[in-house]
Formats: C-alpha cells, sequence, structure tokens
C-alpha cells in the first residue's frame, strides 16, 4: 500500500504542504505531481496547497497558481523585479482581494504599488508587509490603504520606509508590530498601538522621527534667584 493511501487525506496533504518551498510554490508542486497520477491529482484538488500568489517564479506561474488556487486563502507577494507589472498582479489578485491571508510588498515605487490597494479592507489579511527599501519617505504624500478601513483582524503588521502612518489603520490585537522608517507615527501613536495590543509578543521600532521626544525641557525653569 502506497504511503498516500496508508494515512488519511488531510495528513497526507499536509505532509505535502511542507514540502513546498515560499520562493518556488509552483515549481515545487508540479514536481511533486510528477510521482504518481494519485500524487498529480492530489495536488490538483488541494487548492490551499497552491495559496502562495508570487512574482518570484514568473508569468506562467503566477497565472497557473491562482487558477489553481479557486477559492482557497491567499499569500500574496508582489517584488517590483519581475517581468509582471504592479497594474497587471493587483488587478487579477485584486478581485480575490477576500481571499487574501496575507500581503507582502517590495518596491521602490511604492506610492504606485499601493495606489492598487486603496479600496475596502480584505476581511481575511492577518499579515502585512511593506518594505520599500531605504528611501526616506517624509517628503512625500501619506498614503491611506485600504479607504482607511480599520485593519480588523491583522496580527502581524511590518513597514519599512513606506509614507504610511500605521495608525490611519486603527491598529488593535496585534502579536508583532515592526516600524522601521516611518516618519508619519507620533509617539503618542506608537503608544495607543501598544496599549490596544496587550497580547504582542514582538516590538521593534526604528527610526521613527515622527515619534522622536523633544532633547530639551519645554517645562519654564523655575526662578530661585
Amino acid at each position: 500500500m502506497l504511503i498516500h493511501e496508508r494515512i488519511p487525506r488531510e495528513i497526507f496533504e499536509t505532509i505535502l504542504h511542507l514540502c513546498v518551498g515560499f520562493e518556488t510554490p509552483v515549481r515545487d508542486l508540479v514536481t511533486l505531481q510528477l510521482v504518481c497520477r494519485s500524487w498529480h491529482d492530489i495536488v490538483a484538488e488541494a487548492s490551499f496547497l497552491w495559496g502562495t500568489i508570487t512574482t518570484d517564479e514568473g508569468s506562467k506561474a503566477f497565472h497557473k497558481a491562482l487558477q489553481m488556487a479557486k477559492d482557497s486563502l491567499l499569500d500574496v507577494i508582489f517584488i517590483d523585479e519581475g517581468e509582471i507589472e504592479a497594474s497587471h498582479f493587483f488587478s487579477l489578485t485584486g478581485d480575490k482581494m477576500n481571499q487574501w491571508r496575507s500581503l507582502s510588498v517590495e518596491s521602490s515605487s511604492m506610492a504606485y504599488v499601493l495606489a492598487n490597494m486603496r479600496a475596502q479592507w480584505p476581511p481575511n489579511l492577518e499579515r502585512l508587509h511593506l518594505n520599500a527599501g531605504y528611501d526616506d519617505p517624509s517628503g512625500e504624500e501619506e498614503i491611506v490603504l485600504f479607504g482607511g478601513t480599520p485593519a480588523v483582524g491583522l496580527k502581524d503588521i511590518r513597514l519599512t520606509w513606506v509614507p504610511i502612518n500605521p495608525a490611519s489603520l486603527q491598529l488593535s490585537g496585534l502579536k508583532s508590530l515592526h516600524l522601521n522608517g516611518i516618519t508619519a507615527v507620533t509617539a503618542t501613536e506608537v503608544v495607543q498601538i501598544l496599549i490596544d495590543s496587550p497580547s504582542l509578543e514582538i516590538l521593534r521600532l526604528n527610526e521613527l522621527h515622527g515619534a522622536d521626544l523633544p532633547t530639551e525641557s519645554t517645562t519654564t525653569k523655575p526662578d530661585l534667584s
């Protein structure tokens, strides 16, 4: 009896999922399908295995994953280095916004990329990672994501040098918060996020120039003469 016949189908699918790399999910899944006809059919039918939608593997793999994932939750990854344009990528993945479980974007043209995501909040989004490189965003227009809708359900947020004020997302209930080079946020707003996230496990704050405390006291010194 073959291994996939000796254990429950759900467990076997989980094992297959663990064999899929995050950078080359489609290639790994297609390789698994070559083992035998049974494995081919199991992989094809387990739509959640195809839920990593990334630009890393090129246009053909992107379209295949999007088709095979069907109604499963999606981990959406856009890296602005390949052959897939942001407008095309988010036009297709945006049609499935209700299925987004995580969104990760790396782009030096973050304002252009995020222009495609200023509608409603994805109701199942748990993780949001946005990285614009190392360009100071202080002179750029502040971006309001998803129409300013509260980020209900978000557990993990990582913002790196993007012109976004995390306070505009009305964050609460976070497990992980990473802010690097975010100039739009104030110390008061950061403290409020922490108060509203009592179960926070990971916190990293770096170069939050808007949150700097004054270096000199602004209170009037008493006259002791």
